[in-house]
């Protein structure tokens, strides 16, 4: 079966979480902040789709650098070969 792992890197405004209703309070955020490890922020939203969601509601982020871009696909990269 093939799994898809969504990644909303909306970290000011998301809204993946009421497209899917579902809620975890470790977000990307969480992540790039390095309070929460990378499979800990990921929710099971189906059989074979998991999401990441994006923090709502916090104005005051900047942009994603390259850094945590490049850390989020390293990540995904590592996730990956675990949940094949």
């Amino acid at each position: 079966m093939v799994r898809f792992l969504l990644v909303d890197l909306d970290h000011n405004l998301s809204n993946l979480n009421i497209i899917f209703n579902k809620t975890n309070p470790k977000t990307i955020n969480c992540f790039l902040e390095s309070t929460d490890k990378f499979i800990d922020v990921i929710t099971n939203a189906a059989s074979n789709l998991d999401v990441i969601f994006g923090e709502s509601g916090k104005l005051n982020k900047t942009e994603l650098s390259k850094s945590d871009i490049d850390r989020i696909f390293c990540k995904i990269e590592s996730v990956a070969q675990i949940m094949i």
